[in-house]
């Protein structure tokens, strides 16, 4: 479906670019023992294509999840460029829902029991 491609695109534009500058910062400049050539090399050395979806599209969530018995918590970051998040429908009964309203929704504190042993 389109988010499955969509997600595949960012993937390989983000592949690309890591490639791309892996390949610049390992391209031999021509006559490096010359001063001028190694200043070249320094300014292309220092020189890194910043890669847009990592600027415009992804983001990190960070969960915690804690033991409310012995207060022990573990903190996990996970690297997003979407989310699931149910957008707000217009119900005549109910007051108008927001983007907002969904994402708070999305990452609401939620009670649920496990043992937080096998996390560690």
């Amino acid at each position: 479906d389109a988010h499955e491609f969509l997600s595949q695109c960012l993937d390989q534009l983000k592949e690309d670019m890591e490639k791309l500058n892996k390949t610049w910062k390992n391209e031999p400049v021509a006559g490096e023992d010359s001063p001028a050539a190694r200043g070249c090399h320094e300014a292309i050395a220092a020189r890194v294509f910043t890669c847009p979806i990592v600027s415009n599209v992804e983001f990190e969530v960070l969960h915690t999840i804690g033991c409310k018995t012995c207060c022990e918590s573990v903190t996990k970051r996970e690297q997003f460029n979407d989310l699931s998040i149910d957008l707000p429908r217009r119900k005549k009964l109910l007051p108008p829902r927001s983007i907002q309203d969904s994402l708070d929704l999305f990452f609401r504190v939620c009670s649920s029991f496990f043992t937080l042993h096998s996390f560690i």
